[in-house]
């Protein structure tokens, strides 16, 4: 009898070992610890994960009774804990659970930004009567930077250092200037010499002071009019860093041609857009890792356009979903995807989810995503959930998108 009581305590041992294993295996920790403090959704959310056990068999959604006001905006929230077994709380989280409501884009739209002062794209010697001069051999100085202030003076433009260098005060000397580096500012000294081709005088950098480029309209917040496009940051093409910038304007943009994606080279949509007052559609005030963002001045653009709520991570699931993209010119519309992978993710980036064109009709003209849809919202079950931000050089039916948590609140 007792030997057969010690088989049971084994057998029931070795049973709990593998039930722990399983557990351990089926529960997504790693997506459930990463998950953001504060997510948008609604209270059915909860139900839904608990329904479709999108956090493992053993986890459970519950809402602890605590609502919370968000001091900045007044959503109303609910505190929820992720608990294992209906016991150990593995995660909480704040659900802002008002629906926003947004204007789908999918437009092609043109963006041109100015610099929140002069970025430096490049260096070269100075051609001086006594030979070429390394301007910036004592200097510190690097592609990227910003060119904040020269001598004490203020730079907003090429024209400023022109004019600066030029002083007679400041000719055939080093110049004392401040550079931007990331959030960092940095004194250094940049020799000031004459050329002797054009007759002026010459730091030895090339710089410039805007940028421009195309990409797709991804929403319009029926709430207060704000935008948010592209799902990722304009970078300067010469630095590949995240153009840094005061402001911009965002301007309707006509398709000239289509450059079909092949294996190994991206395709592209190539378009124009007229600068002006008058061809304003909207001012734009933000360009992150996340997107371009600004403000809509021009109400025309909304109009025929689909209302529908923002969605974000908790909506975003693996399966059938739709991108909204104007290829042609002519009006957006929905081409079937399929998100391959939805990735966890604590802090905003670009790469949240995977996703695979499907739609033949897209495959056929542009052999799945190329540039200037990024943008194009992503939606599933009625909700814009995401972005299109990138194409796989070596697939172009497949690229990356981002979620909406990381655009809807700029």
């Amino acid at each position: 009898m007792l030997k057969l009581k010690k088989h049971l305590i084994s057998f029931a041992l070795i049973l709990f070992c593998v039930f722990i294993i399983y557990t351990v295996f089926t529960t997504p920790f790693f997506e459930i610890l990463s998950l953001n403090d504060t997510l948008n959704g609604s209270k059915e959310m909860i139900d839904y994960i608990n329904s479709s056990k999108q956090f493992g068999k053993f986890v459970c959604a519950k809402i602890n009774n605590s609502v919370l006001a968000d001091d900045e905006s007044n959503n109303i929230c609910c505190r929820v804990d992720l608990k294992l077994f209906n016991l150990i709380t593995l995660k909480s989280f704040n659900l802002n659970t008002e629906d926003v409501q947004v204007y789908v884009g999918g437009d092609v739209m043109g963006f041109a930004l100015n610099g929140d002062g002069v970025a430096v794209v490049d260096f070269g010697n100075v051609e001086t009567e006594n030979g070429k001069v390394n301007t910036i051999e004592n200097s510190n100085i690097k592609r990227g930077d910003v060119i904040k202030q020269i001598e004490g003076e203020s730079v907003s433009s090429i024209a400023d250092i022109c004019r600066i260098v030029n002083l007679d005060k400041n000719k055939c000397r080093e110049l004392n200037v401040i550079l931007k580096r990331g959030e960092e500012n940095i004194d250094t000294k940049i020799l000031n010499v004459l050329d002797k081709n054009s007759g002026i005088y010459k730091l030895g950098l090339w710089v410039k002071d805007d940028v421009s480029g195309i990409g797709t309209l991804t929403y319009v917040r029926k709430d207060n009019g704000r935008f948010g496009a592209l799902g990722h940051a304009i970078c300067d093409n010469d630095t590949k860093t995240v153009f840094n910038i005061e402001n911009g304007e965002m301007y309707p943009c006509t398709i000239i041609g289509l450059k079909k994606g092949a294996k190994g080279k991206a395709g592209e949509l190539k378009g124009l857009f007229m600068q002006g007052k008058n061809n304003k559609k909207g001012e734009v005030d933000k360009n992150i890792e996340s997107g371009v963002f600004g403000k809509i001045c021009d109400d025309k653009l909304l109009y025929s356009k689909d209302e529908l709520l923002a969605g974000g991570r908790l909506y975003a699931k693996p399966g059938k979903a739709y991108i909204r993209s104007s290829i042609d010119g002519n009006a957006p519309k929905d081409y079937e995807i399929e998100i391959v992978k939805t990735n966890y993710q604590s802090s905003s980036n670009e790469k949240s989810m995977v996703i695979k064109i499907t739609d033949k009709e897209l495959l056929e003209k542009t052999g799945g995503i190329v540039q200037g849809m990024s943008g194009s919202p992503i939606i599933q079950n009625d909700r814009v959930i995401g972005a299109v931000t990138h194409v796989f050089l070596n697939d172009a039916s497949r690229g990356f998108g981002v979620y909406l948590d990381w655009m809807i609140n700029e």
